[in-house]
């Protein structure tokens, strides 16, 4: 699987499949998902404290456990963004265009950033 290879209905299709298998829907509650959700960012986020901007490039692009653990992490995010996406049945790319569409009139192009 490729980004430029894979619809996102097809991601969480194999996602719901997935957890299907295993019977953890029963568990994926929008409450507990949500929960996921942050707890995941956290150990993303934690994986940057303390880290200046030059020594998280240099680990990003020259440590590669460094990297693999970015990349787990994010995919959890991600996989916990698309179980919740499944459950409370959003269509993500509609809620992801609907608010690009809102922030460009809230940040119209040539303007100042405060």
């Amino acid at each position: 699987m490729a980004d430029r290879y894979i619809r996102l209905q097809d991601l969480k299709d194999f996602l719901d499949i997935f957890n299907r298998q295993r019977n953890w829907t029963e568990s994926h509650s929008e409450k507990d998902l949500t929960s996921a959700i942050a707890i995941e960012s956290a150990e993303l986020q934690e994986l940057f404290l303390w880290l200046s901007p030059a020594e998280v490039k240099f680990k990003m692009y020259d440590d590669l456990e460094y990297r693999a653990r970015v990349h787990e992490e994010l995919a959890d995010v991600i996989i916990y963004c698309l179980n919740f996406a499944n459950e409370a049945g959003i269509d993500v790319a509609s809620i992801v265009n609907k608010k690009v569409q809102k922030n460009s009139l809230k940040y119209p192009l040539g303007e100042l950033s405060e």
